[in-house]
């Protein structure tokens, strides 16, 4: 499974990447959305995680972005926040987002959290 993470707190995204990276998946980091609009056609994820606060493009505009092209209709979007009111998550589902994991994230449960979420999009 290649995952691409979005995040600007590299501490976060690390932390994801050797959860992700242990349980066998290839992970790409982007520290904001510009970067990884400009490179999600060449990575060719098969789930994105991203965060919703970021610099610059929101996680929602990235979102939404995403969704207007055809060709990654498919993929998985999931965001991931410490923003964890149902507006935040209501707002992240009509970006485009397929589902929410709150931070701190559960290093624990994580890639079942994320299983999850790909079996409901099913």
């Amino acid at each position: 499974m290649k995952v691409m993470i979005i995040e600007d707190n590299k501490l976060n995204s690390r932390l994801t990447q050797k959860v992700l990276e242990s349980a066998g998946w290839e992970v790409q980091i982007y520290s904001n959305a510009e970067a990884a609009l400009d490179k999600v056609n060449i990575a060719q994820p098969d789930i994105i995680l991203i965060d919703l606060q970021l610099p610059g493009i929101s996680g929602y505009d990235f979102a939404r972005q995403i969704r207007r092209f055809e060709r990654f209709a498919s993929i998985p979007i999931i965001a991931v926040s410490a923003n964890v009111r149902e507006e935040d998550k209501s707002n992240a589902s009509d970006s485009g987002c397929d589902g929410f994991i709150e931070k701190p994230i559960n290093t624990r449960t994580l890639v079942q959290q994320i299983e999850e979420i790909l079996g409901n999009k099913s």
